[in-house]
């Protein structure tokens, strides 16, 4: 998914996989991140530590976190709302 970017800023990562959740949902937006994630991981290494990779893996490691936690707000507003 990312490879197709490799020129993308933070900013353009994060709004690509908000509007992923937006479009096709957040399961499919969080699977993919973490699909991303379990390929950028062993790079971080990859001769040696890298320290922009390891950025990187932080970075993607936060907008997964955010992508959650929109999920369940949206999920508990749905739940309050029906009380």
């Amino acid at each position: 998914f990312m490879s197709a970017a490799p020129k993308a800023t933070r900013e353009q990562i994060r709004d690509l996989y908000i509007k992923m959740a937006r479009t096709t949902g957040y399961d499919e937006a969080i699977t993919t991140i973490h699909n991303e994630l379990t390929r950028l991981e062993p790079a971080v290494f990859d001769g040696g530590f890298d320290k922009d990779r390891f950025s990187q893996l932080q970075f993607m490691r936060e907008v997964a976190r955010e992508l959650f936690t929109l999920k369940l707000t949206e999920e508990s507003k749905i739940y309050y709302e029906k009380k």
